[in-house]
């Protein structure tokens, strides 16, 4: 809806890889008419969890890598 994050904080997540959490006003989502299709929070507001772009880059060609039947086959 247009709205911009107020808090962006670098943190580790629970296999100790860097994240950055990003939170919106609550106010602003406690009101939105279009809420559950942003969030599944009962009460809270919307919270976006990512990782920088190195690390994220990294995980999606490992991803991409691990689909190929040359892994498949070498996993097996």
């Amino acid at each position: 809806m247009g709205h911009s994050s107020i808090i962006w904080s670098e943190q580790l997540d629970i296999s100790g890889q860097p994240i950055i959490d990003i939170r919106f006003p609550k106010a602003v989502c406690r009101d939105c008419p279009v809420r559950s299709d942003c969030t599944h929070a009962k009460t809270g507001p919307r919270g976006l969890t990512t990782r920088a772009q190195a690390q994220h880059t990294a995980l999606q060609k490992r991803r991409q890598t691990q689909s190929t039947p040359e892994f498949q086959q070498l996993y097996n």
